[in-house]
């Protein structure tokens, strides 16, 4: 995580990851579901707002949160489906 208070900076946090998943099934068969990307914060007109970038929940691309309002203000990419879903699907 990296932290910006430097004073007028619109820039509040940016927190690079990697997460690795592994779900297994009672035969053995194993799926590996990667969590990558950083996340950007950032003030916008008063409101907080959220840019994640890469794979987050079953989101690969980016999506914009407006944090205020809840809103996806903008999102590019395919939506997978949740991890456990893809798992369930891939060990069945």
């Amino acid at each position: 995580m990296r932290f910006f208070d430097h004073a007028g900076n619109r820039h509040v946090e940016l927190d690079v990851f990697q997460r690795l998943f592994t779900f297994t099934n009672s035969a053995g068969e194993s799926f590996v579901w990667h969590d990558v990307g950083p996340d950007r914060l950032w003030v916008e007109d008063g409101n907080l707002m959220l840019a994640v970038t890469g794979r987050a929940g079953g989101h690969l691309g980016t999506f914009i949160v407006n944090l205020a309002t809840g809103e996806v203000v903008f999102s590019a990419g395919p939506d997978l489906g949740l991890p456990r879903e893809q798992a369930c699907a891939a060990l069945t």
